[in-house]
């Protein structure tokens, strides 16, 4: 494969992950607003409930006051930026968070890719050496499962 054409595979990759990346973040938005309950009832239950008013002040300072177009338009300008919120539960900006357990994560994924090519290398080499045997015949049916 020449340079020239290894440049095109990936730009036409990064322009074909483009409307998945969309696609996540317009479901992901929309899944957090069918979630049921009001988000500053939520927030305010917590200190043991409010007035409407300081309901309405909620609302107007996390934009829930505002109509879901533009509510999506500011979550998808901040998400552009690097902006991931604020997690009041734990104080923290979210993407700090994320920083916090990105290591964790990355061992245990990396842990659990290399126990199940190691798992499948070993089966599919046993199924392979003898492919008309009973553990075979087992090892195809449990992978398929």
């Amino acid at each position: 494969m020449s340079s020239d054409s290894l440049v095109w595979y990936i730009l036409r990759r990064i322009l074909q992950a483009v409307p998945v990346i969309l696609m996540i973040v317009l479901l992901n938005f929309t899944l957090l607003h069918l979630a049921p309950g009001d988000p500053a009832m939520v927030y305010i239950g917590e200190a043991g409930g409010a007035s409407e008013e300081t309901l309405q002040a909620v609302r107007k300072e996390f934009g829930l006051d505002k109509t879901l177009s533009e509510q999506l338009f500011i979550y998808g300008k901040k998400l552009l930026t690097g902006d991931f919120g604020f997690s009041y539960f734990q104080g923290k900006p979210v993407l700090e968070l994320i920083l916090e357990k990105i290591w964790a994560t990355a061992l245990l994924v990396l842990t659990a890719m290399f126990i199940a090519v190691t798992i499948g290398v070993v089966t599919g080499v046993m199924v392979a050496q003898r492919p008309a045997s009973t553990a075979s015949a087992f090892i195809t049916v449990f992978s398929l499962l």
